[in-house]
């Protein structure tokens, strides 16, 4: 995340320290996001020399009533949430100072499977301790679904005292899940719970693509794009997410044009 400060003469000398730690360090590129609460109409990067790859994100306005929110959800989506709002085997958990490491320890046992069925090495534990640190900091909130008071999902959500993001899923692998609209479930009465909580806005993260080439740098496959359609049917607005890339060596750089080539190749 792209630091802050609280003049410009402070960020400029934020920026000069950390261009010269990277030259120290001898990395060939930096890269940097604002925050999608920062609400900046200009990629202030742009000031130290960063490439502007500012892509799309999509938010929800928690600040609308619960009637309207219900109206902004995909028509098709509202069945499938109350089947299991209806249901007396389904029921949510939101994490507290009795519930929060079981919650955690839930979602690390359903992710570290999920990474390992992906082909790919699974987070080192540090990280997971570092999400159950914001726990504990009241900078996360982990919702679970229960089915007959079993967890079979969980998401975690950042936050601020005004601002959430839902950063993460992870879920039972059983295969009776697989076809149940489990998240559609939980995001709708995560959306719920943070309102009443008097937050302002709900973000749903990346990926939120649009089309399979956005930008340089910005691409998207089958799977992001189902991900960002589905994102788009809970009622989210879309919004450019400011960020930047800073070059210290033109051969990243080359590398990242030949790629935008194939890129281009690839979709025409």
């Amino acid at each position: 995340m792209a630091p802050l400060a609280n003049s410009t003469k402070n960020e400029q000398l934020i920026f000069s320290h950390i261009d010269t730690l990277s030259l120290d360090l001898k990395l060939s590129l930096i890269k940097f996001k604002l925050s999608i609460f920062e609400n900046s109409s200009f990629n202030r990067l742009r000031l130290y020399g960063f490439f502007d790859t500012t892509n799309t994100t999509c938010a929800i306005n928690l600040e609308e009533s619960q009637e309207q929110l219900w109206t902004n959800l995909r028509k098709s989506y509202k069945a499938l949430i109350n089947s299991l709002t209806k249901s007396s085997e389904y029921s949510l958990l939101y994490s507290d100072s009795s519930n929060f490491k079981e919650l955690h320890q839930h979602y690390v046992d359903f992710h570290k499977i999920h990474m390992i069925n992906a082909g790919k090495e699974p987070k080192s534990d540090a990280i997971y301790d570092k999400q159950l640190n914001l726990i504990e900091k009241n900078l996360a909130t982990v919702i679970a679904v229960q089915y007959n008071n079993r967890t079979v999902m969980t998401d975690y959500f950042f936050h601020d005292t005004d601002n959430a993001v839902y950063a993460s899923s992870a879920y039972d692998t059983n295969e009776f899940f697989q076809n149940l609209p489990l998240n559609h479930y939980l995001l709708w009465h995560a959306i719920v719970y943070f309102k009443n909580l008097g937050f302002k806005t709900l973000g749903f993260g990346q990926p939120c693509n649009l089309n399979k080439i956005d930008g340089f740098n910005d691409y998207a496959g089958d799977k992001e794009l189902n991900i960002s359609h589905f994102k788009r049917g809970m009622g989210t607005h879309m919004a450019s997410h400011i960020q930047g890339i800073k070059f210290f060596d033109k051969q990243p750089l080359l590398q990242l044009i030949e790629e935008f080539k194939t890129e281009i190749d690839t979709r025409f």
